[in-house]
């Protein structure tokens, strides 16, 4: 996530028709002609105004839905001093951690032979340094890895639906429209293919609110998993070995 914003800001950067403003937001006001965003001591005005702030209390408690509410996420982009990744595989669930079994898993996505971003997740907080450090010995044979980069957060889990529209001027985008893959907290194919289809509707002079496409088989099956992981998660590591299989 680090390394692409970095190279989006980069290459954003080289264009003149965009501009870049660091800051937080104040405010947010919509009237008839647009939006107006406060950041820091200034005011921009846009046309459409695209938000991907995600706050908490848009989780609705709803015994309908199923809430497995907090999928934390611990990651280090790493060098090593020889080559020990495959930059032509990635693992994306490892359940071999010191944590309650199928509660937590590492992934792994290298980038070269030396330089990888290493991942864990886990569904309870945990103090993550050293399961990183122990993963990265006992699967790289890693001592003293030199840390590049680093991120964490915390990922909403649940099946709730959220709405793209904030208002008239105002379209939600990535976690905060929804495009987080409830069942694994992934979303990053699901944000690029829900941009596209926005900038597809603003080149065709349209508006960008035409909802994501979504399906209630999946949404049905992203509970049942929920659930599943919630209550018998030491059976999850087996649930996802037949998924891929």
């Amino acid at each position: 996530q680090c390394h692409l914003q970095r190279e989006t800001k980069a290459r954003l950067a080289t264009d003149p028709r965009h501009r870049i403003v660091e800051g937080r937001v104040r405010g947010l006001t919509v009237d008839e002609d647009g939006a107006v965003i406060s950041v820091g001591d200034q005011a921009l005005r846009a046309r459409w105004v695209f938000d991907s702030r995600f706050h908490l209390s848009a989780l609705q408690v709803d015994e309908r839905r199923f809430h497995l509410l907090h999928q934390y996420f611990h990651g280090w982009v790493v060098r090593a001093p020889s080559d020990v990744f495959d930059p032509g595989a990635a693992t994306l669930f490892d359940f071999r951690v010191a944590a309650a079994p199928g509660r937590a898993f590492f992934y792994v996505l290298p980038w070269s032979p030396r330089e990888a971003l290493v991942e864990l997740v886990t569904l309870d907080p945990v103090d993550a340094e050293p399961l990183l450090r122990a993963y990265l010995l006992r699967a790289f044979a890693l001592t003293a890895p030199e840390i590049l980069d680093h991120e964490a957060g915390v990922s909403p889990m649940t099946e709730q639906p959220f709405s793209s529209r904030q208002g008239a001027r105002v379209r939600r985008i990535g976690i905060a429209a929804g495009m987080l893959k409830p069942s694994t907290g992934y979303a990053l194919t699901r944000i690029l293919d829900d941009c596209a289809a926005i900038v597809r509707r603003l080149e065709a002079g349209g508006d960008p609110f035409a909802p994501p496409r979504a399906s209630r088989l999946f949404r049905l099956l992203d509970a049942v998993m929920l659930e599943a992981w919630e209550a018998e998660s030491a059976e999850i590591p087996g649930i996802f070995t037949a998924l891929f299989r």
